[in-house]
């Protein structure tokens, strides 16, 4: 947790001095990625969405297994519905879909500020 921390340190000696430390917040980004929805308009996990914390750029695109890329965004708040290039008309069957997240990292612990992460994976849409 951040903010300034103070230790008093005593020898076996009776001699003691008192040291005072700044912690620092340095979070890293981090991104939540579930890998299944149910978009059956029940109000329960009816969309997909990237969750995350420090991001400072995000890029998110979802393909069918034969390559078609069905949903594209750089808005890490835009869930897929579950829909056809964003047109919310077409929506497709149930199966497995791929996904490709790319952001940046406003650094932290281990990770430079702006480094670019991807992440490949699969979600599975059941209605």
């Amino acid at each position: 947790m951040p903010g300034l921390y103070t230790v008093l340190v005593t020898t076996p000696f009776g001699c003691s001095d008192l040291f005072s430390m700044v912690v620092a917040e340095q979070c890293e980004g981090v991104i939540y990625v579930p890998n299944c929805f149910t978009p059956d308009g029940d109000g329960i996990n009816d969309v997909f969405l990237a969750q995350g914390e420090n991001i400072e750029s995000f890029k998110m695109q979802i393909w069918n297994r034969w390559g078609e890329l069905f949903f594209e965004s750089n808005d890490i708040n835009q869930p897929w519905l579950g829909e056809r290039r964003n047109d919310g008309e077409h929506y497709v069957p149930n199966g497995v879909y791929l996904y490709r997240i790319t952001y940046r990292t406003t650094g932290g612990i281990g990770i430079e500020e702006g480094q670019e992460i991807e992440l490949l994976g699969h979600i599975t849409l059941l209605r």
